[in-house]
């Protein structure tokens, strides 16, 4: 019996420099987690906020070096 299983992709809307996320931006991954905040070089950097559906009760707040 074959296996069907849903595509799960990321998606990225923001600030791009040289084709990579860098300013302020929103990644939303595969499991419905939001990372809203600064991006350098492709990454997470400075400050931000992340967003769990429905694990916790709200946002958490971070800041990344």
């Amino acid at each position: 019996m074959a296996s069907t299983q849903a595509l799960q992709t990321s998606s990225y809307d923001g600030d791009r420099k040289n084709g990579r996320m860098e300013g302020h931006g929103k990644y939303t991954f595969p499991s419905g987690t939001i990372y809203t905040g600064q991006l350098l070089d492709g990454e997470f950097h400075g400050q931000g906020v992340l967003e769990y559906p429905g694990e916790y009760p709200g946002p958490t707040a971070l800041t990344l070096p």
